[in-house]
């Protein structure tokens, strides 16, 4: 019993760190395809943007890892001996900063992706994004991915 509750607590620790990440990448992923074929993208238009989303990630990653340390940071200073309230509200606001960044980066990067399209295109995509109510589930992520910003099929997270 006692390594159950062990093996639980353990699990939802590293899930909590993002050191297990749960990404249902894959299926995810196709299902998220469908705006794509919808689109009817050409070679060009594919080929574009997916070096738009390898710039998009390559910009993202780095900001995730700094959250990342930065939620670890936040972790030892709630269990630390000596709670110092400061610090921990200047460690959630500077994760609060970050994830405000990428968000920004996903939408202006949806912004360049409408840019490449036809005005038939651009119809379709603009009814996608409202019908994914903000166009997001988590910090602007709407047509492309799930969880911790990952890659999907038009950009990045």
């Amino acid at each position: 019993m006692k390594n159950k509750s062990f093996a639980s607590l353990l699990l939802i620790l590293l899930l909590s760190t993002g050191l297990i990440v749960a990404q249902p990448y894959r299926g995810e992923r196709r299902g998220n395809q469908q705006p794509m074929r919808m689109l009817d993208l050409t070679e060009e238009q594919q080929t574009k943007i997916s070096d738009m989303k390898l710039q998009l990630q390559k910009e993202i990653i780095p900001i995730q890892n700094k959250i990342h340390n930065l939620n670890s940071d936040l972790k030892m200073a709630m269990t630390a001996e000596k709670f110092d309230e400061a610090k921990v509200k200047k460690i959630i606001a500077q994760v609060s900063d970050l994830r405000e960044e990428i968000q920004v980066k996903r939408m202006l990067h949806h912004r360049e992706v409408r840019d490449l399209l036809t005005p038939e295109q651009q119809k379709k995509f603009d009814l996608y994004m409202l019908s994914k109510g903000n166009g997001d589930k988590r910090a602007g992520r709407g047509l492309h991915r799930g969880r911790h910003g990952g890659p999907g099929p038009m950009h990045e997270n």
